[in-house]
């Protein structure tokens, strides 16, 4: 096999000429559950240089009338500075199992009127966005001063329109602790925590620090709010808060992050007893209440004692009613409505019984309260560096009755405006030469085995999806610190999980599911990806580090159900200060997606973390450097991030392989992982030697590992970009059949892939190579 380029390819990227852009979207209901002014918010990626300001484009329904959405750009083309992913936001009502179409074009037609007004005076931000007015005080996590609701648009707001009897505010209940880590007698070899401390139950103040509108409108505005709890005896945590209002709505909604970074030891946290958002409505007595339960609305009046609803685990509930009369159940879709005298409130949260304890209650004086950790239920001991983010809604309406589950189902099961996975994918080139799972694009030859692989992936996921309850085990993967993580071992118990840190969303599982959402256009992959993409945000990327602020950003490497221990050494507290559990590039994949900021927030503050360690290590380290810094210099366009991945890429990788005479003389497997980050470095740069570089990579994995009956031993789809990178550098068609050994074999029901660790390390790259049987193809 040729071991020198016989030719570069100039890399193959299909342009759309500036001009007119038309792009197809769909808006579909899936669960059944009729849409009332449900919030679409969805990212759509444009090809290079199509679009140069996002004032540029307008959202058109079906009818051909102008949407009034926020078309906000999120990221831009390195090459010539086009726009290369925007996101729309607007509202929409769809009828259950419906389909709304849309088009995103360009065009020179006047701009929809704004309908949302914002004005920052005398401490407070007001926000009004038609039929709703809402007042957020800007020294104190309220989060709402007060509302104001009216049915005539065509007059001002007045004080007898408000709706609160009193501002709203999120209360923390915390007692700082430490605990330590000592020997399991019951299990030799391993480890549990111990309580070195404990204080008492503090409740604590939210003081806002700084004030932001990141959005004005015209079809959503956003107001960023970052602060700290605090109390005068202790430490506590900080938070952010943003607020989303849409024109022509009286919803809001809210993303809320509470982060630890407050403390001095990685062995300190704060012990959440509760955690809430308390809204008071006016004229509540004898109000009717509405709790979701099973799937269905359960409906009850308020007395004169309070009334809640506790999801204990992912499969237990308790509803205590106003009378005292308990009834269980299974599950709650987590949200409540009140209907007092004077407005409708309907507010819930996301992820509800997944993220267990969480809980709702209303108090005989019309108080609605999100309880995200309820009183009374376990402890949630949040460590120092960890985070954990709530998706919550609040639809304040006239008191007639509003179908409380159209309204919730914004927020718990969104709506997407999706483009067709070809455009997503070959049609605009954002993600690469990734090519959508359309079987007329392959040549006739492959189309079987093309099939046969894209089931496989679905295959796979949809049994990590169903695993997730593990019945017989002693942990699942639900709960306020497990949710979007993985566990694949049916010895796992809370305070020591073995091996299981290799699960905690390793070589970024999230990623992996992503392309395969753009490949297909399923959901569930959107959906599982943001589920797996909060907890990396959240729990496996350290958001502090005592003493070492440049640390930051650094790694969790510990076990998925411990959360906050090293894996090694008796479970230390720590973060981790290699590559080996590095990955953020799913986290700037969400924020486009979404436009959710908190993704990118970390997902920045990851990438510097690499611009201030050489995390050396395995060959798998050298992979996941240059991936967290090219992230961020194709999100930023700044030269540092590029000269970061450049050092990595001749002060590390090529003097490794010199050493080895082209091989890196490590596991085979990894491999595969700087096959893929090469070949990124390569079209970003246009630097042929590391092209060579690959190449002699791949000559040398043959060499070493290639067995007479196929593959390199284990892990087919990990290498299988290599083989198909070397045959469009060079040429050699070997590389190509060697590929398509890999792939038939990773095809094959039962291969692996279905634990979070191999999903992602088959799949994360492996889609890549299906651009090689494209019919036509040519190098």
């Amino acid at each position: 096999m040729r071991t020198t380029l016989l030719a570069f390819v100039a890399v193959a990227v299909m342009q759309a000429q500036a001009g007119a852009v038309d792009v197809p979207l769909n808006v579909r209901e899936a669960d059944g559950v009729a849409r009332v002014g449900n919030p679409v918010n969805s990212g759509i990626p444009l090809p290079r240089g199509a679009v140069t300001e996002a004032g540029a484009l307008r959202l058109m329904d079906a009818r051909g009338r102008v949407v009034p959405a926020s078309i906000e750009p999120r990221s831009r083309w390195i090459e010539d500075g086009s726009l290369q992913w925007v996101t729309v936001h607007f509202v929409a009502d769809l009828e259950a199992g419906g389909t709304l179409r849309y088009r995103l074009i360009t065009s020179g037609d006047a701009a929809p009127p704004n309908p949302i007004d914002i004005r920052e005076e005398n401490g407070a931000i007001t926000v009004t966005t038609g039929p709703a007015r809402f007042v957020i005080p800007t020294d104190r996590l309220a989060p709402f001063g007060q509302v104001y609701m009216r049915g005539d648009l065509s007059r001002d707001f007045a004080e007898t329109d408000a709706v609160l009897s009193k501002p709203a505010s999120v209360v923390l209940t915390a007692r700082p602790g430490e605990s330590r880590v000592v020997p399991r007698p019951d299990r030799p070899g391993e480890f549990r925590s111990e309580l070195v401390r404990i204080g008492y139950p503090l409740t604590q103040t939210a003081a806002v620090q700084s004030v932001l509108v990141e959005e004005r409108g015209p079809g959503r505005a956003v107001v960023a709010l970052k602060g700290t709890f605090s109390t005068p005896e202790a430490e506590s945590l900080d938070f952010t808060a943003r607020l989303y209002f849409y024109g022509g709505s009286p919803l809001a909604q809210m993303t809320f992050s509470v982060i630890n970074r407050q403390m001095d030891s990685m062995a300190r946290f704060v012990g959440i007893e509760r955690l809430a958002v308390e809204i008071p409505l006016k004229g509540a007595r004898r109000a009717r209440v509405a709790l979701s339960r099973e799937g269905k609305s359960f409906e009850t009046a308020l007395g004169k004692k309070p009334l809640s609803l506790i999801q204990t685990a992912h499969d237990r509930m308790r509803i205590t009613a106003s009378d005292g009369r308990v009834t269980e159940g299974a599950k709650s879709d987590g949200w409540v409505q009140v209907r007092s005298r004077v407005a409708s409130l309907i507010a819930g949260t996301r992820w509800f019984w997944q993220v267990y304890p969480m809980g709702l209650a209303v108090r005989p004086d019309g108080t609605l309260a999100l309880e995200l950790k309820p009183s009374g239920t376990d402890r949630v001991d949040l460590y120092t560096a960890g985070a954990k983010t709530h998706f919550l809604f609040f639809h304040f309406a006239a008191p007639r009755r509003v179908q409380p589950a159209a309204v919730a189902a914004g927020t718990t099961h969104p709506l997407v405006a999706a483009p067709s996975p070809d455009w997503y994918c070959q049609e605009t080139r954002v993600m690469g030469d990734l090519f959508s799972d359309n079987p007329e694009l392959y040549d006739t030859r492959y189309r079987d085995l093309v099939s046969r692989f894209q089931n496989q992936i679905d295959r796979c996921l949809n049994r990590l999806i169903s695993n997730r309850p593990r019945p017989g085990w002693k942990v699942d993967e639900y709960g306020w610190l497990n949710f979007g993580s993985g566990l694949h071992h049916y010895s796992y118990v809370r305070e020591n999980a073995r091996e299981s840190w290799w699960d905690g969303n390793y070589y970024d599982f999230p990623h992996a599911v992503i392309l395969n959402y753009l490949r297909t256009g399923d959901l569930v992959n959107l959906t599982t990806a943001e589920e797996a993409g909060l907890h990396l945000a959240d729990l496996d990327i350290c958001h502090s580090f005592p003493g070492r602020p440049e640390r930051a950003g650094s790694p969790r490497s510990g076990p998925v159900v411990g959360h906050f221990r090293n894996y090694a050494r008796g479970q230390n507290y720590e973060g981790h200060d290699s590559f080996t559990f590095y990955k953020n590039e799913s986290l700037y994949e969400l924020y486009y997606l979404t436009g959710e900021r908190w993704y990118r927030e970390v997902g920045l503050m990851s990438s510097d973390f690499a611009m201030a360690f050489w995390g050396k290590g395995a060959l798998r380290n050298l992979a996941h450097g240059i991936w967290g810094v090219l992230s961020a210099y194709r999100d930023t366009h700044e030269p540092k991030y590029l000269d970061r991945a450049r050092f990595f890429v001749d002060r590390w990788g090529k003097p490794w392989q010199d050493a080895n005479q082209g091989s890196f003389k490590d596991q085979q497997w990894m491999y595969g992982l700087v096959f893929e980050a090469y070949d990124k470095y390569y079209r970003l740069t246009g630097d042929k030697g590391t092209a060579e570089y690959l190449v002699k990579a791949l000559d040398a994995l043959i060499r070493e590992f290639w067995r007479p009956e196929g593959g390199t031993g284990g892990l087919d789809g990990i290498n299988l970009i290599g083989y198909g990178l070397g045959y469009e550098y060079t040429g050699d068609e070997e590389y190509l059949r060697k590929g398509l050994v890999l792939l038939e074999r990773l095809s094959r029901p039962g291969a692996e892939g279905d634990r979070v660790k191999t999903f992602a390390q088959n799949f994360r790259a492996s889609p890549y190579f299906l651009k090689y049987l494209t019919a036509g193809y040519r190098r």
